[in-house]
Formats: structure tokens, C-alpha cells, sequence
């Protein structure tokens, strides 16, 4: 029974490591512009203030 369990755990660990691993992949220009430098947007500011 450890045994399954040790395979599951394994199998999870690699899929959240390869979402990771694909969600930065895809997702870096998305908050970095082409100097390399961290794209910061200030939140929205609501109307009236």
C-alpha cells in the first residue's frame, strides 16, 4: 500500500511541477517587456478618488 502511495504522491509532484514549469514557459512575456525588466501595473483605481 506505501508503495501506491509513494506512486501517487510522484505522479502529482510532476504534474504540478510540469504546470509550473509550462505556465512560465508561456506566460514570461506576458510580465517582462523586452529589456527583461518586471512589467508593474498599478491597481484600478476607482472612480472618485
Amino acid at each position: 500500500a506505501i508503495e501506491y502511495q509513494i506512486a501517487i504522491m510522484l505522479g502529482i509532484l510532476g504534474s504540478v511541477a510540469l504546470t509550473v514549469i509550462l505556465f512560465v514557459q508561456m506566460g514570461y512575456k506576458t510580465f517582462f517587456n523586452e529589456r527583461d525588466q518586471l512589467i508593474v501595473t498599478s491597481p484600478l483605481k476607482k472612480n472618485g478618488s
